[in-house]
């Protein structure tokens, strides 16, 4: 079987190198060949750097850059651009399955599906993009953008010949969607790292780091690792609960990796803290585990609403791989049930009272037991999100999609 993914991605995204890549390296059976297209604003530098590991992972990569237009006619023709090199790439290698990841590379995909150009899809319906638009982009739910893109989720649901989602409330949501629906259309897959690469360290290793970056070996070191977007990552509260924690221990630190370093400059500059103890760096995605682990607790402290009930945040996994606690909000994706309160936290409301409690929780019971929440973290790590776990369920789907190739060629 040869599969063509597709993805649509912005400048700050490293997803395909950090997370996708080794999933659909790992996911390959026997004899199947692994092709990537992806549309993206990166800089040449991170495209380098995604050329680089595809390499690695013996796919072949094939980057076009999205061009920056006035008002929507670079999205449109970007779009032009997508459904001719699409089509023309599919043709030339003989593409068996599409996989878009993207709403509107779906759209496209399916759009040729229709016309008999294409023989399966595997769409990755990862979230829900229209709500979240709705929610954290302000997209008015009577206009024609957002009306156009629910339209477009429901077509790529309705018309997809396998769909992967990330959480038990989207199995569900897309279900009812495309009733009937043919058995086994809708599987469930996770946000796998390689825990070869994500795991605890040494003392020595995590000593190393601690020094590099200025912080004592006893000193709590609490990290966040992920985008600042101000209505959808609360980076309000996560200065909130860190100044907390200074003001009890004035030796703790905050350790910030982000793709927009500039971006999180500009949130922290008024979080009334003395410089030095908060450290923002831009870790390129082969450094990201020695940072981590080398951090007592890992905050995930994302925006519950509608749209990420279909959204399993990739951060979570990588923090119990590397022997980090989680304190996290509540009603995101399934991480409620995955998580062990034994070595994580969930807070119901961030609210200052919530954060108050977290802060005790994380002096007086965490830092005194370090190591048993290391162990224990490890472990709810390992069991939900290795990375062999989601390869096993990405192949689950290669073959169901590989089913609809074979009855095609009937």
């Amino acid at each position: 079987m040869k599969l063509l993914y597709l993805t649509w991605d912005g400048p700050n995204q490293n997803y395909l190198e950090s997370l996708f890549l080794p999933i659909l390296a790992r996911a390959r059976r026997s004899g199947d060949e692994v092709h990537v297209l992806q549309f993206t604003r990166a800089t040449q530098s991170d495209i380098d750097s995604v050329t680089r590991a595809a390499k690695d992972f013996d796919i072949t990569y094939v980057p076009r850059r999205i061009r920056s237009w006035p008002c929507h006619m670079g999205t449109g023709v970007a779009l032009v651009t997508a459904i001719m090199l699409t089509f023309t790439y599919s043709r030339t290698h003989r593409i068996d399955v599409l996989m878009p990841r993207s709403v509107l590379l779906a759209t496209v995909v399916l759009g040729l599906r229709r016309l008999g150009f294409v023989r399966a899809t595997l769409y990755d319906a990862d979230g829900l993009m229209s709500m979240e638009r709705r929610e954290f982009a302000g997209w008015s739910p009577n206009g024609l953008k957002y009306r156009l893109l629910v339209l477009a989720e429901r077509f790529c649901s309705r018309e997809a010949d396998v769909i992967v989602v990330r959480t038990s409330t989207a199995v569900r949501s897309i279900s009812t969607r495309r009733l009937p629906m043919p058995p086994g259309r809708v599987l469930m897959v996770s946000n796998g790292k390689d825990a070869a690469e994500f795991h605890p360290g040494t003392p020595e290793e995590r000593e190393s780091v601690r020094q590099e970056i200025g912080v004592a070996g006893t000193a709590p070191l609490v990290v966040y690792a992920g985008s600042l977007a101000r209505l959808k990552y609360n980076p309000d509260r996560i200065m909130a609960f860190f100044r907390l924690t200074w003001q009890r221990c004035p030796d703790a630190r905050l350790l910030v990796l982000t793709g927009s370093p500039a971006l999180a400059e500009t949130v922290f500059r008024s979080a009334d803290l003395p410089p030095g103890v908060c450290d923002i760096k831009k870790a390129a995605p082969s450094c990201m585990a020695r940072y981590v682990r080398a951090a007592d607790l890992g905050l995930a402290f994302i925006q519950p609403s509608a749209s990420m009930k279909f959204a399993s945040p990739i951060k979570v996994g990588e923090y119990l791989l590397c022997g980090v606690p989680v304190l996290t909000s509540q009603g995101i994706g399934d991480v409620d049930s995955q998580i062990d309160e034994s070595c994580s936290r969930v807070l119901p409301k961030m609210d200052d009272s919530d954060l108050e409690d977290s802060v005790e929780w994380f002096l007086q019971s965490v830092m005194p037991n370090r190591e048993t929440f290391r162990c224990k973290a490890r472990s709810v790590g390992l069991a939900h999100f290795d990375l062999e776990r989601s390869a096993q369920e990405y192949a689950a789907a290669f073959g169901k999609v590989d089913e609809v190739v074979r009855g095609f060629s009937k």
